[in-house]
């Protein structure tokens, strides 16, 4: 939902999953940098990164210029096990904050690393968004209506707040929908 927002206001994010029966607007994940950035850093690098920074680099400049970027704003959505992957681009984090349990349920509804790797995974994952610096999106208060904070992380990423977008993304029955 918020890297939808973010899409909708001019954030380029390149060709993303499409929408299906559980998410019905869509991912808005490049799987195709998604997997290229597995592939070279592996899958979970919440510690010390890897000697691969100017190779990463390289390929991050390929695949999106072979998807059109042509210079504008762009963004990567990711989870936040990757956040040092992308150090090197001076990146504005975005953090969606979600509810831990909320969380869990998502992973383990679509197949995710949870059961693979359990409750630490999980842990360590939140442990490093509370540390990040950036801008806060609780997902739970957007869905509500509160749109203080999305207006804040848009115009702090550049971005002039539209909430008629905003609007017409936000929808509390598709929330845990799928």
């Amino acid at each position: 939902m918020v890297a939808h927002i973010f899409k909708e206001h001019g954030l380029w994010l390149g060709p993303t999953q499409p929408a299906d029966h559980a998410n019905p607007l869509g991912y808005f994940e490049n799987n195709t940098l998604k997997e290229r950035m597995k592939k070279v850093h592996g899958f979970d690098v919440s510690g010390p990164m890897p000697e691969t920074r100017s190779e990463w680099r390289g390929i991050v400049r390929e695949v999106i210029r072979g998807q059109g970027y042509a210079g504008e704003r762009w963004g990567f959505k990711t989870g936040v096990h990757y956040w040092n992957v992308w150090g090197d681009f001076r990146p504005i984090f975005v953090k969606v904050m979600r509810n831990r349990d909320d969380i869990v349920r998502s992973y383990r509804k679509f197949g995710g690393v949870y059961p693979r790797h359990g409750d630490g995974f999980i842990d360590r994952g939140l442990a490093a968004l509370n540390e990040l610096p950036g801008f806060e999106v609780d997902a739970d208060a957007l869905i509500s209506g509160d749109r203080g904070r999305i207006a804040f992380a848009l115009n702090g990423c550049g971005l002039e707040y539209d909430e008629d977008k905003v609007n017409t993304i936000v929808n509390p029955e598709l929330w845990h929908a799928g």
